[in-house]
């Protein structure tokens, strides 16, 4: 056989071709065929070993002019192409779960927000007086119809708070709301904190969407608070084992109803407390109020609210209804 393997080195050669073509090799044969290659003979285009490919010593003009020659399965007259290389980055939007990247806008993810308020019987009109001028009326509302209009108001008033930052006036008027009663607004809470002793209404809204306060007082990122439940986690401090109980909703939030205020049909200022209220700052309607003391509303008519005597509570249903 004409290959052997060099004794110094152990590399194959040709032994009818010379001696080792291994010039790192004390036995190398500097006249040896070493197996050299032209660009575009056969064994460039991958038909020969690996280990034998080396510069062509070929002039610039020979290996400009030369033609790499394709070639064709034996069993066909088509070149079977390589196939597609897809690419190895995998987006945000192919894998569920991850973290999406920098800059990335993420969506509000919508749920069914539910919330009580409770009223007492001798401020408030019995819920069929009540809700008759067609839901759950604030007793002085805001000037303006829209959302917009009201959103407006609110940067507003709280731009007028003490503070330095957003944060710092946003929270200063969470305590403001959370005060008393505000002629404005509506005050619920998202859990049961108690039997209430008067009126109790649940109301529900669907499709609802919490964001994050934005810088200047703009809607900032999703906050996604879809429930009010605490976090449980663990943490070793000096080798004890120690659980800790943290707040989901760690920060005031609005609510709407859809991904911007001018198409939201409900604005919200979400409480960061033990709690968990939300202050609606304009009237409901009564698709939004799910129930009365754990029953379907059914609200007066106009002309039977003016047909009741007169009293109190009378006019104060009255006072609700708007021009």
């Amino acid at each position: 056989m004409p290959w052997r393997n060099c004794l110094s080195c152990g590399r194959s050669y040709n032994d009818q071709k010379g001696g080792c073509t291994n010039r790192a090799c004390k036995s190398f044969d500097n006249g040896a065929d070493s197996g050299t290659l032209v660009q575009g003979s056969s064994l460039a285009q991958g038909t020969g070993r690996a280990d034998r490919i080396v510069a062509a010593k070929t002039p610039n003009s020979l290996v400009t002019s030369a033609k790499p020659r394709i070639l064709q399965p034996s069993n066909s007259d088509t070149v079977v192409p390589d196939p597609q290389i897809l690419s190895w980055i995998e987006t945000a939007t192919t894998r569920p779960g991850r973290p999406a990247p920098a800059g990335f806008e993420l969506k509000a993810e919508p749920f069914t927000l539910i919330c009580y308020r409770g009223e007492k019987t001798e401020w408030w009109p019995e819920p069929r007086m009540r809700l008759a001028a067609g839901g759950m009326h604030v007793f002085e509302p805001w000037p303006g119809k829209t959302i917009t209009e009201i959103w407006n108001r609110l940067i507003k008033e709280i731009r007028g708070q003490p503070g330095f930052t957003t944060q710092q006036r946003v929270a200063a008027y969470a305590q403001y709301l959370r005060a008393e009663g505000r002629p404005f607004a509506l005050a619920t809470a998202r859990t049961k904190t108690g039997s209430f002793l008067g009126y109790y209404y649940e109301i529900e809204i669907k499709n609802a969407r919490t964001f994050r306060w934005g810088k200047d007082f703009s809607l900032g990122p999703p906050a996604n608070f879809k429930d009010t439940q605490k976090t449980i986690y663990e943490r070793i401090i000096n080798q004890n084992k120690e659980i800790f109980m943290k707040d989901t909703i760690d920060a005031d939030y609005i609510v709407l109803n859809a991904d911007t205020i001018a198409e939201s049909t409900v604005l919200g200022f979400g409480h960061k407390t033990g709690t968990y209220e939300v202050t609606f700052l304009h009237d409901l309607s009564l698709s939004f109020v799910k129930s009365v003391n754990r029953a379907m509303p059914s609200p007066y008519a106009k002309e039977e609210l003016d047909k009741l005597q007169d009293g109190p509570h009378k006019r104060t249903a009255l006072k609700l209804f708007r021009d």
